[in-house]
Protein backbone atom coordinates (compact mmCIF):
# COMPACT_ATOMS: atom_id res chain seq x y z
CA UNK A 1 0.00 0.00 0.00
CA UNK A 2 1.14 3.52 -0.72
CA UNK A 3 1.75 5.91 2.17
CA UNK A 4 -0.96 8.48 2.81
CA UNK A 5 -0.47 12.16 2.13
CA UNK A 6 2.17 13.79 -0.01
CA UNK A 7 5.28 11.65 -0.05
CA UNK A 8 8.00 12.05 -2.62
CA UNK A 9 11.37 10.43 -3.13
CA UNK A 10 13.04 13.69 -4.23
CA UNK A 11 12.47 17.15 -5.70
CA UNK A 12 11.81 15.75 -9.18
CA UNK A 13 8.87 13.76 -7.80
CA UNK A 14 7.45 16.96 -6.34
CA UNK A 15 7.86 18.69 -9.72
CA UNK A 16 6.02 15.84 -11.46
CA UNK A 17 3.24 15.99 -8.86
CA UNK A 18 2.84 19.74 -9.41
CA UNK A 19 2.84 19.38 -13.20
CA UNK A 20 0.16 16.68 -13.05
CA UNK A 21 -2.02 18.84 -10.80
CA UNK A 22 -1.66 21.73 -13.27
CA UNK A 23 -2.75 19.43 -16.12
CA UNK A 24 -5.77 18.28 -14.13
CA UNK A 25 -6.73 21.88 -13.32
CA UNK A 26 -6.36 23.03 -16.94
CA UNK A 27 -9.27 20.86 -18.11
CA UNK A 28 -9.69 19.83 -21.76
CA UNK A 29 -6.71 20.73 -23.95
CA UNK A 30 -6.63 20.93 -27.75
CA UNK A 31 -4.24 18.47 -29.36
CA UNK A 32 -1.09 19.87 -30.98
CA UNK A 33 -1.36 20.46 -34.74
CA UNK A 34 1.02 17.60 -35.51
CA UNK A 35 -1.23 15.08 -33.76
CA UNK A 36 -4.41 16.62 -35.19
CA UNK A 37 -2.90 16.22 -38.67
CA UNK A 38 -2.35 12.51 -38.02
CA UNK A 39 -5.98 12.09 -36.94
CA UNK A 40 -7.17 14.02 -40.01
CA UNK A 41 -5.05 11.75 -42.22
CA UNK A 42 -6.48 8.61 -40.63
CA UNK A 43 -10.02 9.92 -41.15
CA UNK A 44 -9.25 10.54 -44.82
CA UNK A 45 -7.74 7.04 -45.18
CA UNK A 46 -10.95 5.53 -43.85
CA UNK A 47 -13.13 7.80 -46.02
CA UNK A 48 -14.78 9.37 -43.00
CA UNK A 49 -16.59 12.56 -43.89
CA UNK A 50 -15.76 14.75 -40.93
CA UNK A 51 -15.73 18.43 -41.70
CA UNK A 52 -14.13 19.33 -38.40
CA UNK A 53 -12.30 16.97 -36.11
CA UNK A 54 -12.21 18.63 -32.71
CA UNK A 55 -10.31 16.25 -30.46
CA UNK A 56 -9.19 17.29 -27.00
CA UNK A 57 -7.55 15.40 -24.18
CA UNK A 58 -7.90 15.79 -20.44
CA UNK A 59 -6.09 14.30 -17.47
CA UNK A 60 -8.62 13.11 -14.89
CA UNK A 61 -8.21 12.36 -11.21
CA UNK A 62 -10.74 10.75 -8.91
CA UNK A 63 -9.28 12.47 -5.87
CA UNK A 64 -9.54 16.06 -7.07
CA UNK A 65 -12.35 15.95 -9.60
CA UNK A 66 -15.15 18.33 -10.42
CA UNK A 67 -18.64 16.83 -10.82
CA UNK A 68 -18.20 16.94 -14.62
CA UNK A 69 -14.80 15.24 -14.38
CA UNK A 70 -16.28 12.50 -12.19
CA UNK A 71 -18.84 11.73 -14.91
CA UNK A 72 -16.09 11.57 -17.54
CA UNK A 73 -13.92 9.39 -15.30
CA UNK A 74 -16.83 7.03 -14.66
CA UNK A 75 -17.49 6.70 -18.39
CA UNK A 76 -13.80 6.06 -19.08
CA UNK A 77 -13.58 3.44 -16.32
CA UNK A 78 -16.66 1.67 -17.71
CA UNK A 79 -14.77 1.02 -20.95
CA UNK A 80 -12.27 -1.15 -19.06
CA UNK A 81 -14.82 -3.17 -17.10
Amino acid sequence: ALPRGKWFCNGACNDIHSALHQLIASGPVTLPDAISSIIDGKCEEKNLNLDVVNVKWQLLSGRIASPNSRVLLSRAAAIFR
